[in-house]
């Protein structure tokens, strides 16, 4: 970053080449896309719905639905590691037991 704003400051020179320039400009469009979908996630985040007969913000039910899926991950890796720690703790092999038939 440090040698982007040196490039940026290097633009603004009179004497600046023209290819840094239109770079420079291509970028700071590209910038102002980025600050004008910040600030449309943000009042989108703020905005009320109704769930469950609750009213709440956006960014609150998508806390919600994070924290719940938290939850449900932290479960599924503990059931894992109990599954793979008992299998480890027992040391037993399954024995494939083999029928013979004989095919007319």
């Amino acid at each position: 970053m440090a040698q982007f704003s040196s490039l940026r400051r290097a633009s603004k020179r009179k004497n600046a080449p023209p290819k840094l320039v239109k770079g420079i400009a291509k970028i700071k469009k590209k910038e102002e896309r980025v600050e004008k979908i910040k600030a449309e996630l943000k009042s989108w985040k703020d905005k009320n719905i109704v769930l469950d007969g609750e009213s709440m913000k956006i960014k609150d039910a998508v806390a919600r639905y994070n924290k719940i899926q938290r939850k449900y991950r932290t479960q599924q890796w503990q059931l894992r590691r109990a599954k793979a720690k008992f299998a480890a703790m027992e040391n037993i092999t399954p024995i494939i037991l083999v029928e013979r038939r004989i095919i007319d």
